[in-house]
């Protein structure tokens, strides 16, 4: 079976030729930060960088009251937060189904919904199929945009969707454990669409990605 880790590219850290920041006053005088206001920007720096790698995994609820993702019936439906409607339309955005509540679900929220990645968990052991409005995905820093199956059942999206405009970040779709099929639209946006499985698995889980 083909690597299924999602591809990734370095990040170098921000500095300047000298390592070191320098402002020029009327008189062409240099004036340097000094080592703790240097020492104070870095981290900040960095810091910043840490908040913008991190994504958020929202869990799909085995208490969610219908197969909606927004409501619908007045409940909570997605967790952290103990969501109502469906998480932020953002690439930080990645939606885990992990549970066999509502197997037949509905993307119903409005226009276009944009997402970073989706996952069906190893405990989501009955075929889940998920139709509705479309999904744009996007890369999130260096991650690609990506769908993939964890459990050993198969699991049907049918709702359209589109990759990433954004040159340079492919979309991956992965059978790791068990087969995918998609029933929709998929544009890829003049992006390659990567493909991982297995079809001709000679253990019991017949691991293959099918389009249409």
């Amino acid at each position: 079976m083909n690597d299924c880790i999602p591809r990734s590219f370095p990040i170098n850290p921000f500095t300047n030729s000298a390592g070191i920041f320098s402002f020029a006053n009327r008189n062409q005088s240099s004036i340097f930060l000094s080592k703790t206001a240097l020492l104070g920007f870095l981290i900040v720096f960095f810091l910043k960088q840490e908040v913008v790698k991190a994504q958020t995994l929202y869990d799909w609820l085995n208490t969610a009251p219908d197969g909606n993702f927004k409501q619908g019936a007045a409940a909570a439906r997605w967790n952290p937060g103990g969501l109502f409607d469906e998480p932020p339309s953002t690439s930080a955005t990645r939606l885990r189904f992990n549970n066999n509540a509502f197997t037949t679900m509905t993307n119903n929220v409005s226009g276009t919904y944009t997402l970073g990645q989706v996952f069906f968990g190893s405990f989501a052991t009955t075929g889940r199929t998920i139709g509705g409005n479309p999904v744009q995905f996007f890369e999130f820093g260096t991650t690609w945009p990506r769908i993939e199956n964890q459990s050993t059942t198969l699991h049907t999206i049918n709702f359209p969707f589109s990759a990433s405009t954004n040159s340079g970040f492919n979309m991956e779709l992965v059978a790791s454990a068990g087969p995918l099929v998609f029933g929709g639209t998929i544009n890829n946006n003049g992006r390659i669409v990567q493909i991982y499985g297995n079809g001709t698995a000679t253990d019991a889980n017949a691991r293959y990605v099918r389009l249409g």
